[in-house]
């Protein structure tokens, strides 16, 4: 069976952070997101028998990801079969650029995967599932804000809803000042900082609090104050990543003269738009759709990117009937 899933990347408001669990990307932390509307990865799956290996093309070039076929491997084995598979996947936006590509990735392609092999997967087990091959793929099966609970095992840490998509009126552009891939995967800059940097327990210590605070003022409708929350969040993770041994810096000379650009956009207008960074180099803006504008067409920086991707709140995994092959 041939089954198409089409999944949005997410930007997380308050980030995860290192790992409890490496092998089961089971998090350190909890950790709450809002899916990107437009910034996709369509995915379609074939398994068939007559496949001695795995072919698996990305955006028009073969690739041997492992990662994607130890993911094809979990669902063969709840699916109870060693069938090859297919894979072709496309993304409307750069990956391995801090864009989280592979949130959207293998949420596509565990959805994608489990109804090729004709698993009946709940949200939330399909959430599980897409968290084996990448953490913060769990939370993009949902749309809108998501709330990830980092749990102690494979079934109890998933994702589920917090808020629908319209729980505020927000826009999102994602500034991409660089395209180059970052130089230090996530998993093993999350395995420094969580061994090395001696601000990390301090940040586990205050997550929790700031989900408490994210979740009322998203809730209350108060976009300056989930602006807020999740500008402070970003700072403090890349605090921590910066004081490991060695450091990790994945800023470019852009990435800082943006923020001092929103910092001084807000000063000089009591404009409230707000940044958050993932790990990598490129700015998120979050703001009203009428303040982004305004933001995008002021900020001397933003004249230096290479793209900017609007977006809004979006959907879950989708599953569109026409197929990549």
């Amino acid at each position: 069976m041939k089954a198409t899933a089409t999944a949005c990347a997410n930007l997380a408001l308050i980030k995860y952070w290192g790992k409890r669990d490496a092998a089961q990307n089971i998090p350190a932390n909890d950790s709450v997101s809002v899916t990107l509307d437009g910034l996709t990865a369509t995915t379609t799956v074939e398994f068939d028998a007559a496949l001695a290996r795995d072919e698996i093309e990305l955006n028009g070039a073969r690739t041997e990801d492992a990662r994607i076929r130890r993911q094809l491997d979990h669902v063969r084995r709840l699916a109870g079969t060693t069938d090859g598979a297919r894979v072709v996947t496309t993304t409307t936006f750069p990956v391995r650029a801090g864009l989280a590509s592979s949130a959207a990735g293998m949420a596509a392609l565990s959805a994608a995967a489990a109804r090729a092999a004709r698993l009946r997967l709940d949200d939330r087990a399909l959430s599980a599932l897409a968290r084996l091959g990448s953490g913060s793929a769990a939370r993009s099966i949902h749309g809108g804000f998501v709330h990830w609970h980092a749990g102690t095992d494979h079934a109890s840490s998933f994702a589920e809803p917090l808020a629908r998509a319209d729980a505020l009126d927000l826009a999102i552009a994602a500034v991409v000042l660089t395209e180059t891939p970052k130089p230090v995967e996530s998993t093993e800059a999350m395995e420094r900082t969580q061994a090395t940097s001696p601000l990390y327990p301090a940040r586990l210590a205050y997550v929790e609090g700031a989900i408490d605070r994210l979740t009322l003022a998203l809730h209350a409708g108060d976009l300056p104050g989930v602006g807020q929350i999740a500008e402070l969040d970003a700072l403090n993770l890349h605090a921590c990543m910066m004081t490991t041994d060695p450091p990790l810096l994945f800023w470019v000379p852009e990435t800082v003269a943006l923020l001092h650009d929103v910092w001084a956009h807000r000063e000089r207008t009591g404009r409230t738009v707000y940044f958050s960074i993932d790990a990598g180099a490129n700015v998120f803006l979050l703001g009203s759709p009428d303040e982004i504008e305004r933001a995008l067409a002021s900020l001397p920086t933003v004249a230096r990117a290479t793209r900017v991707l609007r977006s809004r709140p979006g959907p879950g995994v989708e599953y569109p009937s026409k197929h990549l092959f």
